[in-house]
């Protein structure tokens, strides 16, 4: 999926109790955005065995976004409606890109018509990289300002696992035992 938006908004006001020429104040803000999101998955599923048999389930999945954004402001100070004294201006880019991988697998074996164990296994892993820019116009032109500018980047894995034991007494009595571990590790 696709989306692209654009906003630009414009205003003009003037400083209550100033003489001073430039005191009519013209602003002009933009802000554009261009997203991109892709997903991906596949599936394996196997059977064995006559009813209830061996049954092994893997799947695996992918989740990429782009974002591209765009914020942009003008303001000028005017006298008589022209522009003759920058008051600010400014660029800001906010790209971030991300993906995420998904594993999940799943075994179940069947002891008995009423018993049977299973082990699943999670695994999850995730980065983001965000590289945010900061402009400000200058007598020079366009200057990145490292104060408000930040490049972030960001991995985790998360890695999930269960054993479990299932026991049917009747219609409506199961019991289940069952132990699981996590692993999660986060670089920043």
């Amino acid at each position: 999926s696709r989306s692209k938006r654009s906003d630009v908004g414009s205003t003009r006001y003037i400083q209550e109790g100033s003489h001073l020429p430039y005191a009519e104040i013209a602003r002009n803000d933009g802000f554009s955005s261009d997203r991109l999101t892709m997903d991906a998955g596949l599936t394996y599923l196997h059977f064995s065995g006559a009813n209830r048999g061996r049954r092994f389930k893997l799947s695996l999945n992918y989740s990429y976004g782009n974002v591209d954004a765009l914020q942009s402001g003008r303001m000028d100070s005017i006298a008589d409606g022209v522009a003759d004294r920058r008051h600010e201006h400014y660029e800001e880019t906010i790209p971030q890109v991300s993906g995420i991988w998904s594993l999940d697998a799943s075994y179940i074996v069947p002891l008995s018509k009423k018993t049977g164990i299973s082990l699943d296994l999670h695994a999850n892993y995730w980065n983001v990289d965000n590289n945010e820019c900061y402009k400000k116009y200058t007598d020079e032109g366009w200057e990145r300002d490292e104060r408000l500018s930040f490049h972030q980047k960001t991995d985790e894995w998360n890695l999930f696992g269960i054993f479990a034991i299932k026991n049917k007494w009747s219609d409506n009595i199961n019991d289940g035992l069952a132990l699981g571990m996590e692993r999660r590790e986060y670089r920043s």
